[in-house]
């Protein structure tokens, strides 16, 4: 099955992309999923999507602190996602006290620069499963990539590389690409 066809401008991200994202959602089969960077939800929509696939109560908690969300398209999230106004990662600790559980899989795409990646990854790492699945959106971007590699070293995190997103941009600037590493 592939995620749910979105218009354009709700989902920044490249085909492949949102369904290599539905389909690690539906693969890993989590009860709580922690989302870092709502904009408008098109990725909460692919997300809240193959959660419902399940054959249980699955849900979404989304993390922002700026408020983008597109009316018709958050109501399709609802009640499978639930969105927070606050950043990552102090947003991080209501999340999780919101979920009452540890997370089974997160899913950054946030701010990018380097230090808040490293943040968000740092902030997530504690409230996650012991096999969670973290995927990060934008993973050509050079601070994205830089903050994967150092926690992948620091934390020992289990490293899948790119699983989908060819890199789009320019020799200055490149966007795209999903990546997994999972926490041991």
């Amino acid at each position: 099955m592939t995620a749910p066809v979105l218009a354009d401008g709700l989902c920044l991200m490249q085909r492949d992309e949102a369904d290599m994202l539905w389909d690690q959602v539906v693969l890993n089969a989590p009860h709580w999923v922690l989302e870092i960077g709502t904009n408008k939800g098109g990725s909460a929509l692919v997300i809240c999507d193959a959660l419902r696939q399940m054959e249980y109560d699955a849900h979404l908690i989304t993390l922002d602190p700026c408020d983008n969300r597109d009316p018709d398209l958050w109501a399709q999230i609802e009640p499978t996602g639930l969105f927070i106004n606050q950043a990552s990662p102090s947003g991080t600790a209501t999340a999780y006290a919101l979920a009452g559980a540890l997370f089974d899989l997160v899913f950054i795409d946030g701010h990018h620069s380097l230090e808040s990646v490293r943040a968000d990854i740092d902030g997530v790492l504690p409230v996650l499963r012991v096999g969670s699945v973290i995927l990060f959106h934008d993973a050509h971007y050079d601070d994205v990539r830089c903050a994967i590699d150092e926690a992948v070293k620091r934390h020992a995190l289990r490293d899948d590389g790119l699983i989908a997103g060819a890199p789009v941009g320019g020799p200055d600037e490149w966007w795209g690409g999903l990546r997994r590493v999972m926490k041991p």
